[in-house]
């Protein structure tokens, strides 16, 4: 069996993908330089990311932050590993995620050759994703959004490997990856039940996948995951008492009032429109947009019934995205014009950063509608693919549907809604979209390599004004705090700055000040004016997206 995998598979499918792999390495790498990551200054929370890393390799003790609300205990071992050869710094965490990233983002490229795809548009799928904003950015932080994305996706290569071959080994190694994914974030159980539930539908079409052994497969990876992760809270248990914030899922169920539809129509709309406008490039060149023909040009044959439901979702899908898009800015990292969390005294109402004019935003927003659409006909035909014997895809298929409803309905659910939550559904989406659509059409492809370039471009400079902006904070603070030899306890520095120098136990919210931590704020770093506060000092700093030249501010309360 092992040398079957192999010889027949394993080492085969490497070896020709390299190539592409290699090609990747070096676009990311130039992606990476053009941003510049280098800064040793926390990105929103992983400031509690960090702490916990710099306890193990400087304390040489597990002692998780109290911010904590997932496993984490994986990104912990990924970060210490780097930090271990390098030093702590938020530079090298930082570059612990691009590492990452790019393994994230090669297991996309593998998964999109596994499901008939040629090299180029896996390629392009690997870099759509990478060059998406949101995933863009985030892997140069150490949030837990890309660790998390990169052995998910790790996992459901080896899935469908399964899936499609059968082999034990790929089973393992999913099994594997499904449990780092678990150990970063809890959700990564989705991933083998998922599995139980694909295999479950498997056995109800298909007689011969019955049997015994059948079970014993389909359940045993969660089995697996739901033992790994019990025994991990156990050990937990002994390290520490389990954070406030962690596995609240009483919170769950606090949308669960009159509101619940319209806000679920919103985040369906929400959901649909980002990932079909920052897949767009694969959208463009895979899919002819005729829904109702097969690869081949043969027409599907519809009954009534699926004729309607064709319908109804196409109308509900559109009045979701009708709700949605007129939400696009609310997000937590794309907020329009400026990428990433603004978490400064006057950034978190988004009073002093740059924005769209209405008119730019009526585009964006019309351009986030579209991808929505585009994206509804190219996964449409899903729908009426026939479950025949030896259609292992649409078991794949499946298996990625299983894991969008699992992961969709927490995303429904869940009280914070943040649009970096977005990018974990990339993979399973690109299983839908290449299950019917495995050819390049000519026709849309230099419109698609110049949606790539656009949003390559946008994603990019938004990342370096990000970090940018983030420099000439650590400018200001240091100026307050080594030349001006104001104590920390005075300064409102912003959530990170905030929340890397609290007090262990120290209540965030402050009546009248900002609730990141304060003590008092009689000094506060600003994007602008703030009223009750005078400009102390100005530290400029150059931005490729508009407005071009900028500044954050030291200010000090005018009354005490």
């Amino acid at each position: 069996m092992f040398k079957s995998f192999f010889n027949s598979h394993k080492i085969q499918s490497v070896a020709k993908s390299t190539p592409s792999l290699v090609w990747l390495a070096i676009i990311w790498a130039i992606g990476i330089a053009l941003v510049n990551p280098i800064g040793d200054f926390p990105l929103n929370d992983d400031f509690s990311y960090g702490r916990t890393v710099y306890n193990l390799s400087d304390l040489g003790i597990f002692q998780f932050d109290d911010w904590l609300a997932m496993s984490l205990i994986t990104q912990v071992l990924w970060g210490a590993a780097f930090t271990a050869v390098f030093g702590f710094s938020f530079t090298v965490l930082r570059f612990s995620t691009l590492v990452l990233a790019y393994i994230g983002l090669s297991a996309c490229y593998l998964l999109a050759r596994d499901l008939g795809a040629s090299r180029g548009l896996s390629l392009l799928a690997a870099l759509s994703i990478g060059f998406s904003p949101l995933f863009f950015s985030l892997s140069h932080t150490f949030m837990t959004d890309i660790p998390f994305f990169s052995f998910l996706v790790l996992s459901v290569l080896f899935f469908n490997k399964f899936i499609s071959r059968g082999h034990l080994l790929s089973l393992f190694l999913a099994t594997f990856f499904a449990i780092a994914a678990t150990l970063v974030r809890q959700l990564g159980l989705m991933l083998p039940a998922a599995f139980l539930l694909t295999y479950a539908i498997r056995a109800l079409i298909y007689p011969q996948y019955r049997q015994f052994k059948d079970l014993i497969i389909a359940i045993a990876p969660l089995i697996t995951g739901i033992l790994a992760y019990v025994l991990y809270l156990e050990w937990f248990a002994t390290v520490q008492d389990l954070p406030d914030n962690y596995d609240d899922i009483s919170r769950l169920t606090k949308r669960l009032n009159k509101d619940f539809w319209l806000g679920t129509m919103q985040r369906i709309g929400l959901l649909v429109s980002y990932i079909g406008l920052f897949l767009l490039p694969v959208i463009l060149v895979t899919s002819r947009f005729k829904f109702w023909k097969n690869e081949e040009g043969e027409r599907f044959a519809l009954t009534i019934l699926q004729r309607k439901i064709v319908i109804g979702l196409v109308l509900f899908l559109i009045a979701c995205l009708g709700v949605g898009v007129a939400h696009v800015f609310w997000g937590n990292i794309f907020n329009g014009i400026a990428l990433g969390p603004t978490l400064l005294k006057d950034g978190q109402h988004f009073s002093n950063i740059p924005k769209f004019t209405p008119n730019q935003e009526l585009v964006v927003k019309a351009m986030f509608f579209g991808g929505g659409i585009l994206l509804a006909f190219s996964i449409i035909p899903v729908l009426f693919k026939s479950f025949k014997k030896e259609n292992l895809q649409c078991i794949s298929a499946l298996f990625g549907a299983m894991n969008i409803l699992i992961y969709g309905g927490f995303l429904m659910l869940e009280t914070l809604f943040f649009d970096r939550y977005l990018i974990q559904l990339f993979p399973f989406v690109l299983i839908l979209i290449f299950t019917v659509n495995k050819k390049r059409h000519q026709k849309y492809s230099t419109w698609a390599l110049i949606a790539l370039l656009v949003m390559s471009l946008y994603s990019i400079g938004g990342t370096h004004d990000y970090l940018a902006w983030h420099r000439a904070k650590k400018e200001a603070l240091e100026h307050l705090t080594q030349e001006m030899k104001i104590p920390i306890n005075q300064i409102d520095g912003g959530f990170e700055f905030n929340g890397w120098h609290r007090i262990p136990g120290q209540k965030k919210w402050v009546g009248g000040k900002s609730p990141w931590w304060i003590e008092n704020d009689y000094y506060a770093v600003t994007f602008g004016d703030v009223k009750g506060y005078k400009r102390v000092k100005a530290f400029p700093f150059k931005r490729w997206l508009p407005p071009l030249q900028d500044s954050v501010f030291v200010m000090e309360v005018k009354y005490r």
